[in-house]
């Protein structure tokens, strides 16, 4: 401070402009942690300018930084094919808690439970031999430890067996066995990676679907369903037997 008290003269002089003219040209080089930083150092030397004099006003109530929120550097919206490499990752891990997490991963990201139903779920690692889940504080049957978890997240769809031999299951079909012609099946796989396809019929797998070639399916012939057997002639002539009843009425 000068001795003439020009500096503090120039300080009476501050006002709410000149703060927010300080602050837009500092944004300019900072980033959002570091201006809001400035700001709170800024508010608390507007607030020792006004305790001892030197200010009219308090200022410090002017000072408007940034917010920043808690985990504002995850991305709000995650792409599909990061959520794919981040499942597939999660796959390859076949411990107990790499398939736990799988587990947790294929209901986020597939069955679309949110955050709260998925930490509402209980699934203790240490307890993962006898995969003992509880849900609210509810027991959930207890699966063996040579479960493949993957399945039980499987989509099932009813498709019907066309006369080729074959099931349309998006846009591509696949090869179903001959028995299966005409009937309706319950196919099974994996939402996330469709190159495995169950095919079970009246609750008991048939085997794995086969993805079609188009060019080799077209010169293969139809395949004619077996027709049941014609029952054997009993020898009795119903309508012999229907006159004779009407002659002896008569």
């Amino acid at each position: 401070m000068d001795d003439d008290g020009s500096t503090q003269q120039s300080l009476l002089g501050v006002t709410i402009v000149n703060v927010d003219a300080y602050m837009t040209f500092r944004a300019k080089s900072q980033r959002r942690s570091s201006l809001r930083s400035l700001a709170a150092n800024l508010r608390s030397f507007l607030r020792y300018l006004n305790a001892t004099g030197r200010t009219k006003d308090d200022l410090s109530t002017t000072v408007i930084g940034p917010t920043l929120y808690a985990f504002e550097s995850i991305p709000s919206v995650v792409r599909p094919e990061d959520i794919k490499m981040v499942v597939e990752k999660t796959r390859q891990d076949h411990s107990k808690r790499g398939r736990r997490d799988y587990a947790i991963l294929m209901l986020l990201s597939s069955y679309g439970l949110r955050a709260g139903e998925i930490t509402s779920l209980r699934l203790d690692a240490r307890h993962f031999d006898r995969a003992h889940a509880s849900l609210s504080a509810r027991r959930i049957r207890q699966l063996p430890p040579a479960t493949d978890l993957r399945r039980l997240f499987f989509y099932r769809l009813n498709r019907r067996v066309r006369r080729d031999c074959t099931f349309l299951l998006h846009n591509q079909y696949y090869e179903a066995p001959p028995q299966l012609t005409g009937e309706t099946i319950e196919v099974r796989f994996d939402p996330l990676d469709a190159a495995e396809v169950e095919i079970h019929f009246q609750g008991k797998l048939q085997g794995a679907a086969r993805l079609v070639d188009p060019v080799i399916n077209a010169g293969l012939p139809p395949v004619k369903r077996a027709t049941a057997a014609e029952p054997e002639s009993t020898g009795i002539n119903f309508v012999e037997l229907l006159n004779r009843k009407k002659e002896e009425k008569e």
